[in-house]
């Protein structure tokens, strides 16, 4: 009968032991994958693609000051520009013509409005006073010979021939 048992006790342990193998075999795979996953991960980063917002833009009836919303290489932001005007500007940057200064003011997500170097002029639509554009979360509204631009729950600024406001 003792070797009965001896032969018992040597199959369940040969069990017993292949399972702590494979158990084993299992939590080394486990942790190669994990590794593996996160270099992996590190090398190649996600490349969820930003949703560019719809364009919107306007321009006050005399066509002085032109705005625009939407989405370029450095993210969303509300741009205007101002043909003529008479407020003071900062100092011209380097690299920036005086001509290409002081119009053009842009105001980008979770920053604050800057003036920027800039070569163009925005011509859009006309919209009456108390008319406005919105796209994400910028909006842009016309009030009387200005136009106030903001991001919500963020900065904005009031632009017109006398000034620009940042408030």
């Amino acid at each position: 009968m003792g070797w009965l048992i001896g032969w018992v006790w040597a199959r369940i342990s040969n069990v017993f032991g292949a399972v702590a193998v494979l158990l084993l075999g299992a939590g080394v795979l486990c942790g190669v994958l994990f590794v593996v996953g996160n270099a992996v991960t590190g090398v190649f980063p996600s490349t969820t693609a930003q949703v560019p917002l719809a364009p919107a833009s306007m321009m006050t009836v005399d066509g002085n000051i032109g705005c625009v919303i939407g989405t370029d290489g450095q993210g969303d932001f509300a741009r205007c520009d101002v043909a003529d005007f008479n407020y003071a500007v900062p100092a011209l940057p380097s690299g920036c013509a005086p001509q290409d200064f002081g119009h053009t003011v842009v105001l980008r997500t979770g920053q604050e409005p800057t003036y920027v170097c800039a070569q163009d002029f925005l011509l859009a639509t006309a919209l009456p006073t108390g008319e406005s554009i919105t796209s994400g979360k910028f909006s842009c509204k016309r009030v009387e010979a200005s136009i106030s631009c903001r991001e919500r729950g963020g900065s904005r600024f009031t632009i017109s021939r006398a000034e620009f406001r940042i408030r």
